[in-house]
């Protein structure tokens, strides 16, 4: 093989995942070896300012060019991308068929999607996974729906960022395949509070087997404190990363109020699917570092709960960075790691060891 040819295979055998959030955007890049996945780069940067309103593209060139940037900056060899859909934007609904051949599924999910979704059908991007081919007959599957504007407005950034885009995904679906090998045999609850909202999945053997999502999240806390303690927002937003806030009097409403959504939610899992226990507890994103909440959490429900790491199976050959830096950011990557790991899922890659 020549030295060109050799070099095309390389970028091909890559993959980046493109995390866009509202407050922070997570980029990394994974390589399939014949006996191996290795991490080969991540980047971590600031979403611009009114650029992305929950989960929303609002300024494409904005975006696009600190994207750009963070590419360059960083040195990410491959131009081959994966990226997500989350919050608001992406509608999930678990549902179930009767037995019929797989070939008319799609037609089937058409007719739930016209009684299920609050918005209209031709609308609608429309996609649906089998979580279950159940004995007795039917099938369990997950309903995933956007609206034809949102695929649009990812489909211009990715023209203006002048890469291959190889698929758009869901965040949820995401996050658990980056757990896939970790949790074998166990079923596990996510909790993921990002700025705007929280995501709490549930999935057992890289299978996704339930999702909500819940309007309390970092940014809401801020604005709570700020308002209790007459602090400006980036007083509080200090305030907020700096002090054990579960134990707080004039807090006590929205940290109720969040325990309280998170307990219903996983409550109702535990109702539906008398079948599953939940082992563990998983916290990610950047809500996931407040100080005392793995510990309030653990009291409230009395189940263990840990920080999201990097999976063991995965090499880190990150230059730039030490394994320390991957550790303490490790929280933040669930999603973009995820997404990289598209293809060494399918081809059997990443498998627990």
């Amino acid at each position: 093989m020549g030295l060109i040819n050799k070099f095309k295979s390389l970028l091909q055998s890559s993959l980046i995942g493109l995390d866009i959030g509202d407050s922070l955007i997570k980029l990394s890049e994974v390589e399939i070896n014949k006996s191996n996945v290795c991490l080969n780069n991540v980047a971590i940067g600031k979403t611009p300012i009114n650029s992305v309103s929950e989960g929303k593209i609002k300024d494409v060139e904005i975006l696009g060019d600190k994207i750009n940037s963070l590419l360059e900056d960083n040195n990410f060899a491959s131009n081959r991308v994966v990226t997500a859909i989350s919050g608001e934007e992406v509608l999930i609904r678990m549902v179930e068929v009767p037995e019929m051949p797989e070939n008319e599924l799609a037609e089937a999910v058409k007719w739930e999607a016209r009684e299920q979704l609050p918005i209209p059908v031709d609308e609608a991007i429309l996609d649906y996974e089998i979580i279950n081919h159940k004995k007795e007959g039917g099938y369990k599957l997950m309903m995933v729906a956007t609206k034809q504007d949102v695929i649009n407005r990812y489909l211009k950034l990715f023209q203006v960022l002048d890469l291959e885009i190889v698929a758009i995904e869901i965040e949820p679906i995401a996050i658990v395949r980056s757990l896939k090998s970790s949790y074998p045999n166990k079923t596990m609850a996510l909790i993921d509070m990002g700025t705007q909202t929280t995501d709490i999945l549930v999935f057992k053997d890289g299978q996704l087997l339930f999702t909500r999502n819940i309007g309390i999240a970092g940014q809401n806390i801020t604005k709570e404190i700020s308002e209790n303690y007459n602090m400006s927002f980036k007083e509080a937003e200090d305030y907020k990363k700096s002090n054990n806030l579960f134990g707080d009097a004039d807090l006590n409403l929205i940290i109720r109020n969040l325990t309280t959504a998170i307990y219903r939610s996983l409550d109702y899992f535990q109702v539906k699917y008398k079948s599953y226990d939940i082992d563990k507890l998983i916290l990610a994103g950047g809500g996931s570092k407040l100080l005392g909440f793995r510990t309030h959490l653990t009291n409230e429900f009395g189940i263990e709960v840990e920080g999201l790491s990097i999976s063991n199976n995965i090499e880190s050959k990150v230059e730039r960075v030490n394994d320390q830096y991957l550790s303490e950011v490790a929280h933040l990557l669930g999603p973009s790691l995820g997404l990289a790991l598209r293809e060494a899922v399918q081809n059997d890659k990443f498998t627990t060891s």
